[in-house]
């Protein structure tokens, strides 16, 4: 596990935390936390409620591939169209409302104000938040029936010291901004999502917590079973009850397509306890860079039902799907879950069956339903190499092709670096560390540059800074 390294003095906090927990320390406001509030009351909102009405929560799919479908360009906003074009967003929310999901995610997974900085919008973050959450909030209260509004609360961006040049508190400060204007246009819960970093983690939750929401959390998993800062499924799901301020779920999305989440799934649920509610929001299949370096997604409706079925046998309780999910897939999702009642825990070989090759990193193999324990390793340079290699390439198109690797490739590139090294590479290669947060989809040209950077890193470490 990630320990977490902040410093009280860095954030505010007059409260150091006790030598091995979380790493959380208490703000006092007037000798009591502002905003503390009791855990049964935390969890008597909507989303609870429909917890106990439903075997399993239905979560929405895509926005910015969506919006990319309809016309959004490249290098473009994706939290600029909740004010530039609201009609467009709203489209997307009420499809999916209309394919069956009981949870929206605003429009504003890239709408911190560090995020907002490379669009030069970063004075527009609370604006833009607050629209993103008003249109949200719109379609779900002419639904008809209990619609769950989440304020997408995605990576800030870049990497935090000591690795990189960001602190926690330009961290958490952002994030708090944004919390509190998606608390002001209606939002119901945060959803902090697509997290690699305990560090990140923990400013986030801080932040929505101080603005007074609840909260859902996921990470993102890649082929090697950890995030690019190397943590694991049932590590980060245990750490998420250290809280302070306990998620009311906790889970996994993005990731490199739903046979892979799969085995984040069996992780997190190897590590849960008691009652906690796991989250499955996988990718549509895997992305797929085309001849014109648009992102595609190799996942049908029928693959995500299944995945769906599995995710829910498995033992996850919230699910929907990210990148590249459309309505027509959500829509899917609720017929495969509606049609055939919950079963055993699929077994690896099933889920490789059903929904496509996989790596597993969780568990070994064993009986369907058992939780083995971990068979951890760590890649060798060779395997590093064959990794970075892109897979299905096609010379002839210059295809660069499926992108299921790349996140474990930068961590196993950095690994092969000493200290020094490491640190310059994270500090100066600006490519690098937009490539730690994920595909963007707003900006798919930085999936070829970004493949340069590691196979530059690969082979001559010293001059990959």
């Amino acid at each position: 596990m990630v320990e977490l390294d902040v410093r009280p003095d860095e954030i505010g906090h007059d409260v150091a935390a006790a030598p091995g927990s979380s790493g959380f320390t208490r703000r006092r406001f007037d000798g009591r936390m502002r905003g503390e509030r009791r855990r049964d009351e935390c969890m008597s909102n909507s989303l609870s409620r429909l917890l106990e009405q439903k075997e399993v929560v239905i979560a929405d799919g895509a926005m910015g591939t969506n919006l990319f479908h309809l016309g959004l360009g490249k290098g473009d906003s994706t939290g600029a169209w909740n004010v530039g074009h609201p009609d467009v967003v709203t489209s997307i929310h009420q499809a999916f409302v209309d394919a069956g999901a009981d949870i929206l995610l605003t429009n504003t997974f890239a709408a911190n104000r560090i995020r907002l900085a490379l669009h030069g919008l970063e004075a527009r973050s609370r604006e833009l938040n607050v629209a993103g959450a008003r249109i949200a909030r719109a379609v779900a209260d002419r639904a008809g029936r209990p619609i769950v509004v989440a304020g997408d609360t995605g990576p800030i961006g870049d990497v935090l010291e000591p690795l990189g040049t960001r602190s926690v508190r330009e961290a958490e400060e952002a994030f708090l901004e944004q919390a509190r204007a998606l608390k002001e246009g209606g939002v119901d819960i945060a959803w902090i999502e697509t997290m690699f970093a305990d560090k990140e983690l923990d400013a986030a939750v801080r932040a929505v917590h101080e603005a007074g929401l609840d909260y859902i959390a996921t990470m993102t998993f890649d082929s090697a079973g950890r995030t690019v800062m190397g943590v694991r499924p049932e590590d980060a799901i245990r750490r998420s009850r250290t809280f302070p301020w306990k998620p009311l779920a906790f889970g996994a999305n993005c990731g490199v397509g739903p046979s892979q989440l799969m085995d984040s799934v069996l992780g997190l649920v190897q590590g849960a306890e008691g009652d906690m509610i796991i989250v499955a929001k996988s990718n549509c299949g895997i992305p797929v860079l085309d001849d014109d370096l648009r992102v595609s997604y190799s996942g049908t409706p029928e693959v995500l039902g299944a995945y769906a079925r599995m995710a829910r046998d498995a033992g996850a309780r919230i699910i929907g799907g990210c990148c590249g999910t459309t309505p027509e897939h959500v829509r899917a999702i609720v017929a495969a879950l509606a049609g055939e009642p919950k079963g055993r825990p699929p077994s690896y070989a099933e889920i490789e069956r059903r929904l496509g090759p996989l790596t597993v990193t969780t568990h070994a193999e064993g009986a369907a339903g058992s939780v083995p324990q971990r068979n951890d390793r760590s890649a060798s340079e060779t395997e590093l190499r064959a990794a970075a290699r892109p897979r299905g390439a096609d010379p002839g198109k210059g295809r660069v092709g499926p992108v299921d690797s790349w996140a474990q490739v930068v961590r196993e590139a950095l690994m092969l670096l000493d200290e020094r090294d490491r640190t310059r590479v994270l500090r100066r290669e600006r490519l690098l560390r937009e490539l730690l947060i994920g595909i963007d989809q707003a900006n798919d040209r930085q999936l070829v540059d970004g493949l340069e950077v590691f196979r530059r890193l690969r082979n001559k470490p010293s001059e990959a800074g």
